[in-house]
């Protein structure tokens, strides 16, 4: 069974208002944070309490590929399925997030349908 609770992290503060209005109308809680740091150190301190990380690819300081590469270091992170979200258009590096380890990609703006499969197509590969 798949935890419903979901790691979103996004730099954009309306961004992550409105994914948490998404998640909790689809059933899911949803803890928030604008730093991908924070994001790790979250995970890091509750590898168990997590199910899935909506993942923004492009933020400043780390972005999602380093995030990827930073939560692959850590086995204790190996379960927890990371869904990309990005407005970029770089097909290239969405492709090396996708390889670092991303089970799934959003093209923003998406909707609550498109959520709710990347949600259920997530859930499927427990």
């Amino acid at each position: 069974m798949a935890i419903k609770h979901v790691l979103v992290i996004d730099d954009e503060g309306y961004w992550l208002d409105m994914m948490e209005m998404l998640l909790y109308r689809l059933g899911y809680q949803a803890t928030l944070t604008e730093n991908a740091d924070e994001g790790l150190t979250l995970l890091k301190e509750n590898p168990q309490g997590y199910g899935t990380v909506l993942l923004d690819l492009m933020m400043p300081m780390m972005s999602g590929l380093e995030f990827l590469q930073e939560m692959a270091k850590d086995v204790s992170l190996s379960h927890i399925q990371v869904i990309l979200q990005t407005g970029s258009q770089n097909h290239t590096i969405i492709q090396e997030a996708l390889h670092a380890g991303a089970q799934g990609f959003l093209q923003k703006p998406f909707d609550l349908s498109d959520l709710a499969a990347a949600l259920d197509a997530n859930s499927l590969i427990d």
